[in-house]
């Protein structure tokens, strides 16, 4: 999982190549505007970049706004990952254009830190992309007890999309997922979804789910941790979509909004056709 872990805190590593592209884009337009006697632009360039954001966010919203309106209070919690960046990047230049007819002097200092953010928000996602990955690894011949009872191998979901998510009742980010993936779950006959329970007490799951009213089919008991491990998921939740092959198409190490679950099930159902 290319994510850092910090206790519930989990940051993707394009995160710290953001704030690096971010910095560096601030010294870079700050060190052209300084060298052309212009005014200080930090804040204008912190301005463009908050227009982009809010841009990508807004765009990514109005994309899922279906989902978004079963929980309108997940719109403001950008940790769910539910971002549009080309929209961002179209509002942010927009935004930087419209400041330059109003204040003379931007156009150099604000293309400059664009280009440089860019440049390294580039290599950073190269960086990224470049490291080990589990995606495309296969569903593992993992055999795991299940709630109803007997046992099942993950390999044996093969033939449509598969969603394994890993959670415990311990877990608060997992708990406040789970409503929303037990209700795709039965929206979307077409993608199996699997639940595993960092749990050893059969008992201890059935009555917290009973408590949730909650009733998820395909509920495993994996007290190892061997799910994680296979895929070097080091926070809950995880949620790994694999496509109809039973091939790691995405994952997320961190909770889903219904929005960015819809988001990750379109891809993988597309694959599927």
């Amino acid at each position: 999982m290319k994510a850092f872990a910090i206790g519930p805190l989990v940051l993707p590593y394009t995160w710290f190549t953001g704030m690096a592209a971010l910095v560096l884009g601030l010294q870079v337009g700050q060190r052209v505007a300084r060298r052309a006697g212009a005014r200080d632009v930090a804040p204008h360039l912190f301005h463009v970049l908050l227009a982009g954001l809010l841009g990508a966010r807004i765009a990514f919203v109005l994309r899922f706004w279906p989902a978004y309106l079963q929980s309108p209070w997940s719109i403001p919690d950008i940790r769910d990952g539910g971002w549009a960046p080309l929209a961002g990047v179209i509002v942010a230049l927009g935004y930087a254009l419209w400041l330059d007819r109003g204040i003379a002097g931007l156009r150099k200092p604000i293309v400059a830190g664009a280009l440089a953010a860019s440049c390294v928000g580039a290599l950073g996602a190269g960086v990224v992309a470049a490291l080990p990955s589990a995606r495309g690894a296969a569903l593992p011949d993992i055999r795991l007890p299940a709630l109803a009872g007997g046992s099942v191998s993950l390999a044996d979901f093969r033939g449509k999309p598969v969603v394994v998510n890993v959670w415990a009742t311990w877990c608060p980010p997992c708990v406040r997922e789970l409503p929303a993936l037990v209700r795709a779950q039965a929206e979307h006959p077409e993608v199996r979804f699997v639940f595993v329970a960092q749990e050893s007490a059969a008992q201890r799951v059935r009555a917290f789910l009973l408590s949730q009213h909650l009733a998820p089919r395909n509920v495993l008991l994996d007290a190892d941790g061997a799910v994680a491990a296979r895929f070097r998921s080091r926070a809950l939740p995880t949620t790994l979509f694999f496509d109809a092959r039973g091939r790691l198409a995405a994952a997320r190490m961190g909770a889903l909004s219904a929005a960015t679950l819809a988001q990750r099930l379109e891809r993988i159902s597309g694959d599927a056709r």
